[in-house]
């Protein structure tokens, strides 16, 4: 009888401890299953939703937006179609608020210019289904410029439009007349890819969708504009405002996202920089604490036909730190016929 009551003590307490690590696998499970779903039961911060279209009426902004293969994008035009057309590629995370300056002034020394909202950013329509390597996003830009019947242009790219414009060269070089580059290279190397890989992954999509509204502000474009520029002062309200209006624009993080997503297919190979037979101008800043002047001095190596012109206290945005001089050094590049200068101004 000992020995029953022993062996059923001893089944009790086997099953007790069973019971027990039931218990953690189904804790364990439950809590796996709510990591798994917490990015989509998980409220996105509020946002105001507008479409790019929507947001020009809201705003009253001027522009117009050009059917492509990459969704409806967003150009703003200055000056008369029958001058020579310059068209403006904005960097990464920007939009054509860029050259909210330097457009008019172009148009005034007798340019057509075009400022694009390179997809997925700025105005333009955003959707994370669309392809977004910088090659597609060059057959977007002809695409727009069959729409205006723009059969050759001067290309301006600042920082990562500058990839995308030699992309352009590489597919269309028939169609450039004349290419600048502003504190931007061909150098991509310097993205984690494994990252972008990571991004194809629905769950760390969404994840990335959560942190990036939450991340994004006024503030934090603020610090990161302070962060691009040399002189503090250069960084007024206003120009914070123009960079944060965009983010209030619908799946912007989606677009973003997946821009990253279809990055690792972006590298231009040097070989084709040396095939460049256009005259082109490097524009850097000496103090860009982004890209380095080192990069820039090495990147003009590259063209047959080249100008290197670097701005003293100067950062990463030219264009933005000292408009004027930006203005004499594209107009004086545009009538050259004579290169090899490298200039400290």
């Amino acid at each position: 009888m000992k020995k029953l009551t022993m062996n059923m003590s001893i089944f009790l307490a086997v099953l007790k401890a069973k019971k027990g690590s039931i218990l953690v696998i189904l804790f364990v499970f439950v809590s796996i299953l709510f990591l798994a779903l917490l990015p989509y039961l998980l409220p996105l911060p509020e946002q105001n939703n507008l479409s790019g279209e929507e947001f020009v009426r809201q705003y009253n902004r001027e522009g117009e937006f050009l059917e492509t293969d990459n969704g409806r994008i967003y150009i703003k035009s200055n000056g008369s179609t029958a001058d020579p057309a310059i068209v403006l590629v904005h960097g990464f995370g920007g939009s054509a608020v860029i050259w909210r300056t330097i457009a008019p002034q172009l148009a005034k020394k007798g340019y057509y210019v075009i400022s694009i909202d390179i997809p997925p950013f700025g105005l333009s329509e955003k959707d994370a289904t669309k392809a977004y390597s910088h090659e597609s996003l060059a057959h977007t830009i002809k695409q727009v410029l069959d729409l205006k019947s723009i059969k050759k242009a001067i290309f301006i790219g600042h920082s990562m439009g500058a990839n995308i414009l030699l992309w352009y060269y590489k597919e269309y070089r028939g169609m450039v007349e004349r290419l600048v580059f502003v504190d931007g290279n061909n150098n991509t190397e310097n993205d984690i890819l494994e990252f972008k890989s990571l991004l194809k992954n629905q769950y760390i999509f969404q994840s990335g969708r959560q942190l990036s509204q939450r991340l994004i502000s006024k503030e934090r474009i603020h610090a990161l504009l302070t962060s691009a520029t040399y002189k503090d002062e250069v960084v007024t309200e206003e120009m914070i405002q123009a960079y944060s209006e965009v983010y209030k624009t619908k799946d912007w993080d989606s677009g973003l996202l997946a821009f990253i997503r279809d990055s690792s297919r972006n590298n231009i190979p040097h070989d084709l920089l040396k095939t460049v037979t256009v005259p082109t101008l490097i524009i850097w800043g000496k103090e860009d604490s982004w890209i380095p002047l080192e990069e820039g001095i090495q990147f003009s190596r590259y063209f047959a036909l080249h100008d290197l012109v670097v701005f003293s206290d100067i950062g990463h945005l030219p264009m933005e730190e000292t408009p004027e001089l930006f203005i004499i050094t594209v107009s004086n590049f545009l009538k050259k016929e004579n290169f090899g200068d490298t200039l400290l101004q």
